[in-house]
């Protein structure tokens, strides 16, 4: 990540610092900066260990305005370096779909970027109904991307235990399937693409999380087959080292961050 970047006010959306050579095929947005969970592969969980020892000061839990966001991804749109094809992704370092706002940023950048490929990731994570997650998943998605994997299952796990719900091992692999379920569910009603993002380092792996797949497919009656992807694959990341395409980063605190490699 290069020193590109500022923070900017709601009423001023200026991106001629963002002077890049590159251009933009890549939008990323972080609705939420807080995560509950403490997942084993994740950067949050190394900057919490950073904090806790004191290298690091702890954050302001931040949130996305919509507004704000608007008023940025208008600018972009408007920005001869980026392209009106961007990928633009929803997700960062807190749950998306714990922001009551996602569905009005996601509709913001749908309305700025009509011919983007719009997706989200989710581990389901404080998402309490069928209802809440259809009130909460974006309908302008091109793809729904769902973290499921044995990492996930043992954070669930110590989150739930954190909590005071029940945790056993069972506890958190019916809490990741049941909502694992209900995003596979709102996916096949709404013709989004779904895809479960997992870390499979051994085919032992991959059995567990086919396990999970399967028990979510019955729970939610969709019988359509459920795509699993290794979590090394991810898109955005993928085609940016590919093309050395440029990317925006749109931060929960307001800050615009931009790269140009």
């Amino acid at each position: 990540m290069l020193p590109h970047a500022r923070r900017l006010q709601p009423h001023e959306v200026d991106l001629s610092e963002l002077d890049h050579h590159h251009e933009i095929a890549v939008i990323e947005i972080e609705p939420r900066s807080a995560c509950e969970l403490d997942c084993a592969h994740c950067d949050s969980k190394a900057r919490r260990r950073l904090i806790s020892i004191g290298l690091r000061r702890k954050p302001v839990h931040q949130v996305l305005d919509p507004s704000f966001a608007t008023e940025v991804l208008r600018a972009l749109a408007n920005h001869e370096k980026v392209l009106a094809s961007a990928v633009i992704t929803i997700a960062g370092s807190g749950e998306p779909l714990a922001s009551q706002h996602t569905p009005a940023i996601a509709a913001a950048a749908r309305k700025a970027f009509p011919n983007s490929k719009l997706q989200l990731f989710t581990s389901g994570w404080g998402i309490e109904s069928q209802q809440q997650m259809a009130e909460r998943t974006p309908r302008e998605l091109n793809t729904l991307w769902f973290s499921a994997d044995r990492f996930h299952v043992d954070s669930i796990r110590r989150a739930l235990k954190k909590s005071g719900q029940p945790s056993k091992p069972a506890d958190a692999e019916n809490y990741l399937t049941d909502r694992l379920a209900w995003a596979n569910k709102y996916a096949h009603d709404h013709g989004v693409t779904f895809v479960v993002r997992a870390i499979i380092g051994r085919k032992s792996q991959y059995l567990y999380v086919a396990n999970l797949v399967s028990k979510a497919r019955e729970k939610s009656g969709v019988t359509d087959e459920i795509q699993i992807s290794e979590a090394g694959m991810h898109p955005p990341a993928s085609r940016l080292k590919e093309r050395k395409d440029g990317l925006i980063y749109l931060r929960s605190d307001g800050r615009v961050t931009g790269t140009l490699e």
